[in-house]
């Protein structure tokens, strides 16, 4: 049986998360990796030289001097008792970092049209792997998949880099947190030409797991929450009232030798 292309993306996306990784590459090859902005944007996504849409990955906030890092249990080569330790730190109550685990996708998108105009980083003519909350993602291959049925030809054409193709015209409202895809008709072009060979990598490629980088993930969360314990176990101290010194027992005064008492109306 022959498979459709959406399921041939979907068995390449399960393949991809059952193999192991290596270490990564140098990220200084890579093409530029942005968040997709609130706004509209005409654009084309791409499939990667491997056949995957989209790469899930997660971070965690390792302390509030540094950016996120790959959270170690992300990757299915992790060893338990590093995510065992990276799952109790984070589990501190009063962790300061907001989402501190902090799942997305990666995908190879290139920008044909935007409405954002004061964005450095989102531009136009710019081919970048954006990065993708959940809802985002899923929206786009819903998208895709109805498209595909009518369409099959078109949609490898669209998926595939070196080739001219159709695009989506998103809607993106960020505050809503939705994603309004909508398929064009008109045929954009590849941008291929303007990318270099070396960046064009296997999304899985971008981030592998790294023992050392994982360990050294592992003591910065657990010395940000030995520092919480630390300021929660002073605090206590603090608040406990000094100690009062106690009265003395009261004693009761000394007995006093006494004369017998006659009393001469008690009959004998």
């Amino acid at each position: 049986m022959t498979l459709s292309l959406i399921e041939q993306i979907a068995a390449e996306q399960a393949k991809a998360a059952a193999s192991n990784a290596g270490k990564g590459g140098n990220s200084g090859d890579w093409i530029n990796q942005q968040q997709m902005p609130e706004g509209r944007h005409v654009v084309r996504m791409f499939r990667c030289p491997k056949g995957l849409m989209y790469h899930e990955w997660a971070a965690t906030y390792v302390n509030k001097d540094h950016r996120k890092q790959a959270d170690p249990r992300s990757f299915p080569e992790c060893d338990a008792g590093i995510a065992a330790r990276v799952t109790a730190a984070l589990s501190i109550e009063g962790y300061p970092y907001k989402a501190a685990f902090w799942e997305h996708s990666y995908m190879f998108m290139h920008i044909y049209e935007t409405s954002v105009t004061n964005n450095q980083y989102w531009k136009s003519g710019q081919t970048y792997i954006v990065l993708l909350k959940y809802h985002t993602r899923d929206a786009i291959l819903e998208s895709l998949a109805g498209f595909a049925g009518k369409f099959e030809d078109d949609l490898a054409k669209s998926l595939d880099i070196k080739q001219n193709g159709w695009g989506l015209n998103l809607k993106v409202e960020k505050k809503a947190s939705t994603c309004q895809p909508d398929i064009m008709g008109d045929e954009l072009a590849s941008p291929y030409e303007n990318i270099k060979v070396a960046q064009y990598v296997p999304l899985n490629d971008l981030f592998k797991y790294d023992i050392e980088i994982a360990n050294d993930i592992v003591e910065k969360v657990e010395k940000v929450a030995a520092d919480i314990n630390t300021a929660k176990a002073d605090t206590a101290a603090a608040q406990v009232p000094p100690e009062e010194t106690a009265a003395p027992a009261a004693t009761a005064p000394a007995a006093t030798a006494q004369s017998p008492v006659y009393d001469d109306d008690i009959p004998f």
